[in-house]
């Protein structure tokens, strides 16, 4: 009589089956890494765009008196060339709220750290925003500093205005803000 030959190593079905857990989990691993990828992107953009609107809210608490005159209201300068506020006998020296305003918008676009005409360390699509608020007492000026840019990933809409309808998909909109109270 014949005794049943025993079985060693793993059958077809076996290792295919192996192989299309293993791959799941990679599959898996990829998507936690892309999700990381963009958060960490995202996270990047917020502190930049953070950055840069607390560095226009400290000029305008230094330079209170052109602030509760409505200059830092103004549209942002055509040339971001700032080199041009310079004191010649051609042109007079600018108020110093011109030369933040562009120093300002040269920060949003990227062009005080450009290289070959490239610009670097600049939110996506970035667009500045100063706007007086409604209140305060009649010797205090409220003003909000806001900076939009693009996101990456989309998230609830914000009810702030700057960027409104630039941008594409409100859903990818982000906005930073600060309120600056000048006296």
């Amino acid at each position: 009589m014949k005794t049943p030959r025993q079985q060693s190593g793993f059958t077809l079905i076996e290792v295919l089956v192996t192989f299309l857990i293993i791959a799941i989990g990679l599959l898996g691993l990829g998507a936690l890494q892309l999700n990381t990828m963009n958060n960490s992107f995202e996270t990047y953009q917020r502190a930049l765009v953070a950055s840069i609107v607390e560095d226009m809210a400290a000029r305008i608490r230094m330079n209170a008196q052109a602030a509760m005159a409505g200059e830092y209201f103004l549209a942002p300068p055509s040339d971001l060339n700032c080199g041009g506020y310079a004191n010649t006998v051609e042109s007079p020296v600018p108020p110093p709220s011109q030369y933040d305003l562009c120093e300002w918008h040269a920060l949003l676009k990227g062009l005080s750290t450009a290289t070959d005409d490239t610009s670097v360390d600049a939110p996506l699509g970035a667009v500045g925003c100063i706007e007086p608020l409604s209140g305060g007492g009649s010797k205090e000026l409220w003003i909000r500093v806001s900076v939009a840019w693009i996101g990456i990933t989309p998230q609830t809409q914000t009810p702030l205005d700057c960027g409104a309808n630039e941008m594409g998909d409100e859903a990818y909109r982000r906005v930073v803000f600060r309120d600056v109270a000048v006296r």
